[in-house]
């Protein structure tokens, strides 16, 4: 037991104490050139601390903070990316539907629109408003069966009234209004056979309907403003004639037809107005000398009166001319004047015109003198009557009559 125990010890001497082994001999000899075990560079080192880990314990706790932040904010950022691609790809998946459902949207407007002229076009009158022409399907084959059959009728008006057969165009060209109501040349032509059969009536509705289409149409603004005068409607008249004379302020026809407007509503001083504006730029207007003529004897402005009357009596003069100069003259009291006007009616237009004239109180003034009684014996056969006073007495008939009578105290328009 001893020796083993020895032997223990010896042997645990040894391995505590192992013998140097010569340089080149070990387990492990270094190589020429060969780095030494320690793998630390050679710029790090320097004297060895010899203080244990737990001496780095603050380093290391930062060293974890920063690393934590770090690692948040890739999270973050990878974060906000996906959420942006998400974003951009509904997006992307919402648009062709926002921009289909605007077209959608456009279209049945446009459809509405559609729909709501085509009612307006069937609700409109096709003649004198005889009725509405409904236009029934929207396809476009029955649009071009309507369309041919106005384009036929619309040719054969043409040439019937070429012809002169007006009643048998103004079938047609109903026919033709039927199919198609907005037909511009239909309605013109027959507005146009309307005003030159003297059916200014049934012409105004052309009108309207064509300036509805077009109110730039300066040729038919004429044509209707001629319809409302023939037919009396001195309102809606100056109107129209106010519009055409800021386009066309010298314009001689509207101007004209515009003083007639105004005589006609009772406002002689703006239709004076107007004659003036006209014989500035024409001189020989007869219905501005007309005009004027008229006026000034309304307002016993005699002289002026006989000054116009002589300008109309220079051509081819009316009754009415000679009967306001021999009236004139008469109210001027010059007798030999007024005898020559009377005298040379007499021969124009006949003894029986100028006898209803003799009547007239007008005459008065000169009833007495030797040439006016001559002049009555030689038109009407006998010395004029005279009343219990001894003046000449007018017919009572002529008399009530006189304020009335066409020829002298109504404005007529030049045709």
């Amino acid at each position: 037991m001893k020796f083993f125990g020895r032997k223990t010890a010896g042997q645990a001497v040894s391995r505590q104490h192992p013998p140097a082994l010569p340089p080149g001999d070990g387990f492990y000899s270094k190589q020429d050139g060969e780095p030494p075990l320690d793998d630390r560079p050679e710029s790090s080192a320097g004297p060895v601390d010899g203080r244990t880990s737990r001496h780095h314990s603050g380093r290391q706790e930062n060293s974890n903070r920063a690393g934590r932040r770090a690692i948040g904010f890739l999270l973050l950022r990878g974060a906000l990316i996906i959420i942006l691609l998400v974003g951009g790809f509904i997006l992307l998946r919402q648009l062709p539907d926002r921009l289909a459902e605007s077209s959608e949207k456009k279209q049945r407007q446009r459809e509405a629109d559609s729909v709501q002229m085509n009612q307006t076009i069937a609700e409109t009158p096709a003649e004198n408003g005889a009725g509405a022409a409904a236009v029934r399907g929207s396809q476009l084959g029955t649009r071009l069966e309507k369309w041919a059959l106005a384009e036929r009728n619309l040719r054969a008006a043409e040439a019937l009234a070429l012809k002169g057969m007006n009643d048998e165009a103004v079938v047609r060209l109903n026919q033709a209004l039927r199919a198609v109501p907005d037909n511009r040349a239909a309605q013109q032509l027959l507005m146009n056979i309307y005003l030159s059969e003297g059916a200014y009536a049934a012409a105004i509705p052309l009108g309207i309907r064509l300036l509805d289409q077009d109110s730039r149409q300066r040729e038919i603004k004429i044509k209707l403003l001629t319809a409302l005068r023939e037919t009396g409607q001195a309102g809606p008249g100056l109107k129209l004639a106010d519009q055409l004379l800021e386009e066309q302020p010298d314009n001689i026809t509207v101007l004209e037809t515009a003083a007639a407007f105004c005589m006609a509503l009772g406002d002689p001083d703006r239709a004076l107005g107007l004659f003036s504006r006209i014989l500035q730029n024409d001189d020989h207007s007869k219905a501005a000398l007309r005009g004027c003529a008229e006026i000034y004897r309304s307002r016993e402005k005699w002289k002026t009166a006989a000054s116009y009357y002589l300008k109309l009596a220079g051509g081819s003069a009316e009754p009415a001319v000679y009967y306001g100069l021999a009236l004139c003259y008469a109210q001027l009291q010059d007798a030999e004047n007024a005898v020559v006007f009377l005298g040379q009616a007499a021969t124009l237009y006949g003894k029986p015109v100028v006898a209803s004239w003799l009547r007239d109180p007008g005459f008065d003034p000169v009833r007495e003198t030797v040439d006016f009684r001559s002049l009555a014996k030689q038109v009407m056969g006998i010395e004029p009557r005279r009343d219990e006073t001894g003046k000449t007495a007018p017919a009572p008939d002529l008399v009530q009559k006189r304020p009335e009578q066409p020829d002298s105290e109504t404005l007529p328009l030049d045709r």
